[in-house]
């Protein structure tokens, strides 16, 4: 009975949406259930503990979702990288290539271009901007990126107060609004 209940009883909120019509229990529930084996760690910011596959989920050397990357740039590669909350990361997606990111790769290859584009997701559950400018300062700058995409705002809202290298930071718009 346990068993079935773990199995049966667990969800992800996107399983009900109307998104995943034509996917049946079992493929909702492998996307739900990969996304969760998914480590983390949470010492200075939250990121992803490097080198984790799953079917549906990779964590590359470097602990951001997609195939493994160089941390030198290669010759004549345009480097796009995107940073933001779990939309950006790709909550509920069926694949990396079904993130933002991995659609954003998709087509600018259709494009026949005179560089190689390396789009890569640096999105992480809960993200806020000022984590986002922290990965971005400490992480993302490292990769000699030629593009950084922000999609945040969500998660700025719900925040709250942050405390980050002994200093105090407001960082939730309701929060001023209230003030």
């Amino acid at each position: 009975i346990t068993r079935g209940y773990k199995y049966f009883g667990t969800t992800c909120t996107f399983l009900e949406t109307d998104v995943y019509t034509d996917l049946d229990y079992f493929e909702k529930k492998k996307i739900c259930d990969d996304a969760r084996m998914i480590k983390a760690k949470h010492v200075p910011l939250t990121e992803h503990i490097p080198n984790q596959h799953t079917s549906t989920f990779n964590v590359n050397n470097y602990g951001i979702r997609g195939p493994d990357i160089k941390l030198e740039k290669p010759d004549e590669t345009f480097r796009i990288f995107t940073v933001g909350s779990s939309t950006t990361r790709g909550a509920g997606s069926s694949s990396d290539s079904t993130t933002m990111a991995g659609f954003l790769q998709y087509y600018l290859e259709k494009d026949d271009l005179p560089v190689r584009i390396e789009v890569i997701n640096a999105g992480m559950n809960s993200y806020f901007s000022l984590w986002e400018s922290e990965l971005i300062k400490n992480k993302i700058l490292k990769f000699s990126p030629d593009v950084i995409i922000a999609y945040s705002g969500f998660a700025d809202l719900d925040t709250g107060l942050e405390y980050h290298k002994g200093k105090k930071y407001q960082t939730s718009i309701i929060d001023k609004i209230i003030e």
